[in-house]
């Protein structure tokens, strides 16, 4: 399994193709003197771990052959061996997407999957062979669904808790569909899903979150802007404008002082709302990545964060596109790409931070204009929890 003794590693990258062939739960990492391994991971343990186990160095000969070899020994019967079963129940497709997915899973949404996998647990649908769900069958349940907590038992469910309950079902249909056992999942018509807010003002759902952050295809680039716009709460504007020298790994914070327009000008922020604010850990994450993946071009991490291929700054045309496609691709419904912005400074609300601090973080002028974003204010101020927000 993973032990690299002082060998630490630096960079950690996951693989869908090994020598011409998909493989699921395939990654390479590299070490601190700069060489590069193969490792695979392991299905859940019975003490709840995915352990990651070390095949071969990269460049060793015969590499590809190794890892496919070993990938069948742990995975044999997975996606990649075709084994489907036409009989799957959604029980079965559940307890095999929890095996293969939940443990890579932010933590921030294991908890508001388990919560959605309960009430999925309790539904009629359970026993049910995936071919035969319908998507009639799943507007009736959701339709039904009640409160359990205590003291609200029986009371109507939010539509919000229920449009969050069928996005974490989307996502197991959607793996059953990647594993052939389905050719496609049954998907409620657009208007008949739960009503939502506006796709300006709505948040997304951890399982949304995750769906919408998958989506981008082709356009890999577009997801380490999604995160930290995400994790920042940024402004279109201000995602294109972040410079290299505004990211400050040591102090974990990031200066925000510019943003550029549509029409590829450069000013301040939206009402002069330039400032440093804490580096959370998801956009920390990925900005790291990022950094490594410039120096491993053989470039210097300075200048525009976010280029094309021509080294010249995306373009809001440029995340606008990829954004609406990813949106279209992942099956929720609307949201803008301000919805971001409302998304990470709604759960700072949820997370239980103190409001002067999240206006601080958002870089609002006014409280008021803050609050805009919650109606029940916890009293307690949590020093930690802007980073763990995302």
């Amino acid at each position: 399994m993973r032990s690299e003794g002082s060998k630490a590693l630096v960079r950690h990258k996951k693989v869908e193709k090994v020598g011409g062939k998909t493989l699921s739960h395939v990654s390479q990492s590299q070490r601190t003197d700069g060489s590069w391994y193969w490792e695979i991971r392991h299905p859940l343990t019975p003490d709840g771990k995915r352990p990651y186990e070390r095949v071969c160095d990269v460049k060793e000969q015969g590499a590809a052959i190794r890892v496919q070899a070993r990938w069948a020994e742990i995975h044999g019967g997975g996606k990649e061996s075709g084994s489907r079963n036409p009989n799957e129940t959604l029980e079965q497709a559940v307890e095999i997407w929890k095996a293969d997915c939940l443990a890579d899973l932010a933590t921030r949404s294991v908890d508001a999957y388990r919560q959605a996998l309960g009430r999925i647990e309790r539904s009629p649908l359970w026993k049910k062979r995936v071919r035969e769900i319908e998507w009639t069958d799943i507007k009736r349940w959701l339709d039904g669904l009640t409160n359990d907590r205590k003291g609200h038992e029986g009371e109507p469910l939010a539509d919000s808790t229920k449009r969050n309950t069928l996005a974490v079902l989307d996502v197991v249909l959607a793996y059953a569909v990647e594993r052939k056992v389905l050719p496609v999942a049954p998907k409620i018509p657009r208007g008949k899903k739960p009503k939502i807010a506006s796709g300006r003002d709505r948040v997304l759902t951890p399982a949304e979150d995750d769906l919408l952050g998958a989506s981008f295809g082709q356009r890999k680039w577009m997801e380490a802007v999604y995160d930290v716009t995400l994790g920042q709460a940024l402004r279109m504007g201000e995602v294109l404008g972040l410079r290299w020298e505004d990211v400050d790994f040591e102090n974990r914070t990031l200066r925000v002082e510019r943003q550029i327009h549509k029409d590829g000008t450069v000013s301040e922020p939206k009402d002069g709302s330039s400032g440093v604010i804490e580096l959370s850990e998801r956009a920390e994450r990925t900005l790291l990545g990022l950094r490594e993946q410039v120096k491993a071009e053989g470039k210097l991490p300075v200048g525009w964060v976010f280029v094309n291929t021509l080294g010249e700054h995306r373009r809001h045309k440029d995340i606008d596109r990829a954004f609406r496609q990813a949106v279209r691709a992942s099956g929720i419904e609307p949201i803008c790409f301000h919805g971001l912005r409302h998304t990470m400074i709604s759960r700072l609300f949820m997370a239980g931070v103190a409001p002067t601090a999240i206006q601080h973080f958002a870089r609002h002028a006014l409280l008021a204009t803050t609050m805009h974003y919650a109606h029940n204010i916890p009293n307690e101020d949590m020093s930690d929890r802007i980073r763990k927000a995302a």
